[in-house]
């Protein structure tokens, strides 16, 4: 779990550089990896939060968006906005940086649905 947070550490990093990193990450692969380890650890905020960052980052170079989609983002995207895989109450936020993260999650979330759309109009 710990080489799997600090892998998607380093593709946020790189995603944030330019169209250029997100194309190289893509055509790599990379989002596969990301939704991957959505789906692995989806209990995970770090992991979680990391990796819909990675996404909402990629999301942003358009050829790249068909990419994601093929790779069902979109449906992890919308279960990420209604709560899919969330942790159960047992598990709720315990600190300031968690519920932090929720709420990056959820912009992240929206943002990279918003580009997917855009790319089908």
């Amino acid at each position: 779990l710990a080489v799997q947070r600090a892998g998607l550490a380093v593709l946020l990093a790189l995603s944030a550089r330019s169209a250029a990193s997100i194309v190289l990450l893509a055509s790599a692969g990379a989002q596969e990896l990301v939704v991957s380890a959505l789906r692995r650890f989806p209990s995970d905020w770090r992991v979680v939060s990391r990796a819909t960052g990675v996404l909402a980052n990629m999301s942003n170079v358009p050829c790249v968006c068909p990419m994601l989609q093929r790779c069902g983002v979109e449906a992890l995207a919308q279960d990420l906005l209604v709560g899919a895989g969330a942790p159960p109450a047992a598990e709720a936020p315990v600190d300031d940086e968690e519920a932090s993260a929720g709420s990056f999650v959820r912009d992240c979330a929206l943002y990279l649905l918003s580009n997917l759309q855009e790319q089908l109009d």
